[in-house]
């Protein structure tokens, strides 16, 4: 990767240095987080990645987590946490899980090792792209600590962000050595890397269009193009059979705005597209995004975000198409970040519109034009012969405020409390920041209070119902609330009449209130559906209150049948029918 920089550069690699430190201070205090948001997903309550012996399902449709399986289910394989086919991320994960067990710092760290390989990656790329080492250097320095940055790195179950960039920063760099030295080894190991981007996640696909772009821009003719470009496109074209026929993805048409036309859904987009851009230039803005979160879609030419966004977007074409011979790097990166930024933008439909996670890989291309920017405020402050201070100031105020807003938000993401309670008070009207705040009061004994913030998310029209019904109704049967109880699940299995737990918790109502007749009607159903833990242990513990010792022996029959051999529950509640059948003596 040397040879990408200039000849000049090569003596000197402390800019670098100083940014790899400034970086690993920066999110340091990461390596002290516990788990928090989909990492209890993916890592703490699944046992896919406890063992090697799962590796062969990487090439498999149980690799996939399907749709709601996740949350919904009591089951303690749930896949590989992933949705879409991402077998690379998946070997990150089972290589922390041998290393580290279900110890959060190790799994935070090779995030952070992930980035900083990254800033190292991105030097080298703009050290090849520009000549100002100003430039080179705020770049970079703004990719490492800028806060939007602080939700792909500090989120476990977000790695697919770092870990896809890695590769298609790989790949842009060898394919620019390639450029220069005429290897065939550095185009082979260009296609390798992108091969790898592809199934770390699908958002890197089009990197051989920028490569295209980049061609062009460097003189080649269309002919030549297509030659040089068509390995990346049979690559890309391989991946799109796997991705939508061999393995597809699980949530192929699951849009979380299908209901809205589609002025709604651009109206409600471009509030998020504003927000990026508010992000990217004002670092005090950022703030993390829940998950499934979109706003609320107004009249679109009535809306202040979306005529700011109209003037960003209009200035920034007429700057490119000005600037496109003199400035070619610069034209370069944007066209990074628009191709980059094009699978993620929700106009197509995603089941989660909103994510700073989204922007650090588009993000380096704005990074260069800000970079660019303050480059140039620099220099005007020679021109205008300000203080000899006046760069220094500037500069120090720039870093101290990216590293402060950038402490502040991996803090948030340093437990589901923190997160939860960060949510309710900036989102207040957002269902997700209720409900996760409700679910750690739970945990922690406090129902009462968790039962206003779900009645509060429940108020939420965007709200998963289904979900929320389930866990607000169990919260109410925990401080006795019995006949509201009743009700939220009675409305759960309406709503959801193939859910298992909806049945499962009205038995344990009608269990509290000592109609047994009724609780095993119920259990009986519930056991039809899904099989579970709690079901059985309910099951149990009617055998015993009813004395009826055969029930008992029954479900102990059951149990090898309903659980594999392999299910962490079913020497479990062996051992708990065993226990309870002393009773009996």
């Amino acid at each position: 990767m040397r040879e990408l920089m200039p000849a000049g550069m090569q003596a000197s690699f402390r800019p670098l240095f100083f940014l790899l430190l400034l970086t690993f201070a920066a999110f340091a205090n990461i390596l002290t987080h516990d788990f928090c948001g989909d990492d209890h997903t993916v890592i703490v309550r699944n046992t896919f990645y406890s063992s090697l012996s799962n590796l062969p399902r990487l090439f498999t449709r149980s690799y996939f987590t399907v749709g709601n399986t996740a949350i919904l289910k009591d089951e303690p394989d749930k896949g590989s946490g992933s949705v879409a086919y991402r077998p690379v991320l998946s070997l990150t994960y089972f290589m922390d899980h041998a290393l580290w067990g279900k110890n959060p710092f190790g799994y935070h760290l090779t995030n952070l090792l992930l980035h900083l390989a990254n800033v190292v990656l991105v030097y080298f790329l703009l050290s090849a792209l520009f000549r100002n080492q100003f430039v080179i250097f705020w770049a970079a320095l703004l990719f490492a600590i800028h806060p939007v940055q602080s939700e792909a790195v500090t989120s476990i179950g977000f790695r697919a962000d770092p870990l896809s960039a890695f590769w298609c920063l790989l790949a842009v760099c060898t394919w620019l050595l390639y450029q220069r030295e005429q290897k065939t080894r550095y185009r082979n190991m260009s296609l390798l890397f992108y091969a790898l981007a592809l199934l770390t996640k699908e958002s890197s696909f089009l990197l051989f269009v920028w490569i295209a772009c980049m061609e062009r821009l460097h003189g080649a003719s269309v002919r030549q193009i297509m030659r040089r470009v068509m390995p990346f496109f049979l690559l890309a074209a391989g991946y799109l059979g796997v991705y939508f026929v061999l393995l597809p993805n699980t949530a192929l048409g699951n849009d979380i705005m299908h209901g809205l036309s589609f002025s709604q859904r651009f109206s409600a987009l471009s509030q998020i597209w504003f927000n990026y851009f508010l992000f990217f230039v004002w670092p005090p803005a950022v703030k993390p995004l829940p998950g499934l979160y979109y706003p609320f879609p107004a009249p679109i030419f009535l809306t202040l975000e979306f005529w700011l966004l109209l003037f960003v977007v209009v200035f920034g074409l007429l700057f490119v198409w000005r600037r496109s011979n003199k400035d070619k790097p610069y034209m370069l990166m944007l066209l990074w970040f628009s191709i980059f930024f094009l699978p993620a933008c929700g106009l197509a439909g995603n089941p989660n519109p909103a994510g700073l996670r989204y922007l650090y890989l588009p993000g380096i291309g704005i990074y260069c034009c800000l970079a660019g920017g303050i480059v140039r405020l620099m220099g005007s402050a020679f021109a205008l012969r300000l203080t000899a201070y006046w760069p220094r100031f500037l500069g120090t105020a720039i870093i101290s405020c990216c590293l402060i807003f950038l402490v502040f938000n991996t803090m948030i993401w340093r437990n589901n409390m923190a997160m939860g309670r960060f949510w309710v008070d900036e989102l207040p009207d957002f269902y997700k920041g209720h409900y996760i705040y409700a679910n750690e009061l739970f945990v922690r004994g406090a129902y009462l209070e968790a039962i206003e913030h779900y009645q509060e998310a429940l108020k939420d029209p965007r709200a998963d119902r289904m979900m929320l019904l389930n866990y607000f109704a169990r919260t109410c049967l925990s401080v006795g609330k019995f006949e509201a109880a009743r009700s939220l699940f009675e409305e759960l299995i309406k709503l959801a009449p193939g859910y298992a737990s909806g049945y499962e918790g009205l038995a344990r109502y009608y269990f509290s209130q000592k109609n047994f007749d009724e609780c095993l009607k119920y259990l009986r159903q519930s056991i039809e559906i899904e099989p579970t833990k709690d079901n059985y242990l309910l099951l149990m513990d009617l055998a015993v209150a009813t004395k009826d010792r055969p029930r008992l022996l029954k479900a102990i029959e059951e149990i090898p049948e309903a659980f594999a051999s392999n299910s962490p529950y079913r020497d479990f509640l062996l051992e708990a029918a065993r226990y309870r059948l002393r009773e009996f003596e």
